[in-house]
């Protein structure tokens, strides 16, 4: 794949629902900073996190059953570890089932480069 190749950005799809556990998945994890390792390999900063988080909140009751969230690199390098790395720390499992759906679909997209790097 040549350097013109590479995926810039991308359109990441949530139902309000999702995108609702993802918030508060992601809250959860600012609100609870002991929950995260940050030594593991590939978490940003709690701070980049919130923002992200603010980002998305954004997009939250915003009118359709369905809105597409864009991300640069920058954001899916924050947003995607950090769907992985909620998977085993929300409190509530029905939310870490839906976690894990999107941590399992996004790694099948990064194999078939189809994620910003």
């Amino acid at each position: 794949m040549g350097k013109e190749d590479l995926v810039k950005h991308i359109d990441v799809e949530f139902d309000q629902e999702t995108l609702g556990i993802v918030i508060n998945a992601f809250t959860y994890m600012i609100n609870t900073p002991d929950t995260v390792d940050l030594s593991m390999g590939g978490l940003s900063s709690l701070g980049q996190l919130e923002n992200l988080t603010d980002k998305l909140k954004t997009f939250r009751d915003s009118g359709g059953d369905s809105v597409n969230v864009p991300m640069d690199q920058g954001d899916w390098t924050v947003y995607e570890p950090y769907i992985e790395y909620a998977c085993s720390v929300v409190p509530n499992p029905e939310d870490r089932y839906v976690l894990e759906d999107l941590r399992d679909y996004y790694e099948g997209l990064d194999n078939r480069g189809m994620t910003p790097c």
